[in-house]
């Protein structure tokens, strides 16, 4: 077989893998990255976490770095829905996607939740008091899961007025992000689960949110996958 025809062979094939693990249900190949026994990693959130503006999201979303730092012990599932909110008043309610759904049928080890960016907005922001009462509705939704899984809160990150400009896009309010922040603090430690303040490490990282000054790009969703991955590692 020359070289061209064992170069093709090889590019077929590799194809093909990629294909069936797509159509086995996998986003990201399981028999490729993790173990059948790994540790069950459900990244649950908006847009951010979904990957909306990093180039090659598939392969550059935070859950997907998460997964190439944790290794094979882990299998780590993307289970984001843009444009939605954690509060049940907002215009699209995380608990009425089939992500939610899904990630509860993945029967989680572990859950990562970073929802809020799209409750700052304007016309969903009601109070931190409604939000909290909601997320410690989430929060149980999941601990009642039978693999009795640990769950970490993640403070949702600041959003950042584009160059020239003087408000945040989509009407996005930094005020009820910070009120957020605060009070998942506090939400943590009174339900006794892990905290991951994201806010607190990207916010001095405008240049991460150059696209819309909301959602990070590929380097942003390595530091968040590095904020998640100390996390998790530091709890072991």
């Amino acid at each position: 077989m020359g070289i061209n025809k064992i170069l093709i062979f090889i590019i077929v094939l590799v194809i093909l893998v990629v294909t069936l693990g797509y159509k086995q249900g996998s986003r990201y190949l399981p028999m490729v990255y993790h173990k059948k026994d790994a540790l069950r990693v459900a990244c649950v959130g908006d847009s951010i976490t979904y990957g909306a503006r990093v180039k090659v999201r598939k392969l550059n979303s935070y859950p997907m770095q998460l997964q190439r730092l944790l290794g094979k012990d882990y299998y780590v599932e993307n289970f984001g829905a843009s444009g939605h909110t954690l509060m049940s008043s907002g215009d699209r309610p995380y608990i009425s996607n089939k992500s939610f759904h899904l990630s509860q049928e993945f029967n989680p080890d572990i859950v990562v939740i970073m929802l809020g960016t799209n409750d700052a907005k304007k016309m969903n922001w009601t109070s931190v008091d409604e939000y909290i009462k909601d997320y410690k509705a989430l929060i149980s939704y999941y601990k009642t899961l039978a693999s009795k899984p640990q769950i970490y809160i993640m403070t949702p990150p600041k959003a950042f007025p584009l160059q020239g400009e003087s408000t945040v896009k989509f009407d996005i309010k930094n005020a009820a992000i910070e009120e957020m922040a605060s009070a998942i603090k506090q939400l943590s430690e009174a339900e006794g689960i892990g905290l991951i303040d994201l806010n607190a490490t990207i916010s001095n990282h405008p240049e991460f949110f150059t696209f819309d000054g909301v959602h990070p790009d590929a380097k942003g969703a390595s530091h968040i996958a590095n904020t998640v991955f100390q996390s998790l590692i530091a709890s072991k």
